[in-house]
């Protein structure tokens, strides 16, 4: 089996993952990501590619929104090549609440999202095949993002500052040890306390076992992350 230490072993090649990656490995931390398949093909890859203005929150949520423009904002600053600038319309259909654009209107500017409202002529010249009795349209800055390309220049930028990524290692166990720190005045009838030190990967390319070490193990795997937190017999919430 092969062995390799890391300070900081990161589980999933989605957006979280890559993204953990670049930032630690730009911080100096020696960064080691493993994924099961390639980059961005769990939920990184299957979402509608939208990236929020925060437009759809502003009403039942406004912390929500708050938070898609400042990070509309970051991604629009840090991966421009990931972003179509498409726009986006929020319309008042002929079966919605005429009082609800007010609302909506107002809620973009408490959230301080940028919101113009265009006549229907003006929505109908960008966008045709729109109801034509649509009585309200407002622009809010919706993008198109390609999150493929984000993981992969995520973690073309974090190998730069020196991460490994290690594609199709999928994690077969989590290695723990017993957390001595905790164990320090633990009763004696009271069950000793782990910490997790690393996982063993399956590297599929060469068939064979890695068995990886690590100061801190980030559990990014998304949908596969309660099942990787219970080969160390852990509760995943």
């Amino acid at each position: 089996m092969r062995n390799i230490k890391t300070e900081i072993l990161i589980i999933g090649g989605g957006a979280t993952g890559t993204g953990l990656a670049r930032d630690l490995a730009m911080r100096g931390f020696t960064t080691m990501l493993v994924e099961q398949s390639d980059l961005a093909t769990g939920t990184t890859g299957r979402y509608h590619g939208l990236l929020h203005s925060g437009g759809r929150y502003v009403v039942k949520d406004p912390q929500a929104a708050q938070e898609c423009i400042e990070e509309n904002k970051i991604l629009r600053r840090i991966m421009p090549e990931c972003i179509e600038d498409t726009g986006g319309f929020f319309a008042l259909t002929p079966q919605d609440d005429p009082a609800y654009a007010d609302t909506f209107y107002l809620g973009c500017q408490q959230a301080g999202i940028p919101c113009e409202e265009i006549s229907i002529s003006t929505m109908l010249r960008e966008e045709p095949l729109l109801n034509p009795r649509i009585s309200r349209c407002f622009r809010v800055p919706d993008a198109s993002a390609d999150s493929f390309l984000a993981g992969d220049l995520n973690a073309r930028s974090a190998r730069d500052y020196g991460a490994t990524i290690l594609n199709y290692h999928p994690v077969q166990q989590l290695l723990t040890t017993v957390n001595k720190q905790q164990l320090i005045g633990r009763a004696s009838t009271a069950p000793p306390a782990t910490a997790i030190c690393g996982a063993i990967c399956h590297d599929l390319v060469k068939d064979e076992d890695v068995h990886i070490e690590a100061d801190l193990v980030v559990n990014a795997a998304g949908a596969w992350a309660g099942k990787i937190a219970a080969t160390a017999g852990l509760l995943y919430k």
